[in-house]
């Protein structure tokens, strides 16, 4: 072994070490850990009894509800009581929700339904990519 092959490394601990004495720190690269799937569909599931003002603005958005047509993104509300939503009701614990489910069935991702028409493009841009 010589000496360039050790001392780079060596260079590099001490530098990293300095960073994370200093306080400063780095800044990361945010990398997502899902593979978009464009063909994915995106899923709200709700009890619509006792449904959120804040989903009901984003669900009657019809610019936003244009934008998914246009983005050819498939969308759909389901109330947790409807037959078609069975399989999803069982993936979530907390309503309302999402879900992106691929093609094949397997939840992309899920959580608490977006509350604007901004969160909700953030999830579809992450997720599918569009």
């Amino acid at each position: 072994m010589n000496w360039k092959s050790v001392i780079f490394p060596v260079l590099l601990a001490i530098a990293g070490a300095g960073l994370l004495l200093s306080g400063s720190g780095i800044e990361l690269p945010s990398w997502s850990l899902i593979a978009k799937d464009p063909s994915a569909w995106f899923v709200i599931l709700e009890e619509s009894d006792d449904r959120d003002l804040d989903l009901a603005v984003l669900l009657q958005n019809k610019p936003w509800r244009d934008s998914l047509v246009e983005r050819q993104i498939s969308f759909r509300v389901y109330d947790d009581d409807q037959p078609e939503a069975a399989s999803y009701a069982k993936a979530i614990d907390e309503r309302p929700a999402y879900l992106f489910v691929s093609l094949t069935g397997k939840v992309l991702k899920k959580g608490i339904a977006p509350k604007t028409a901004k969160q909700a493009d953030a999830l579809i841009a992450e997720v599918l990519g569009k």
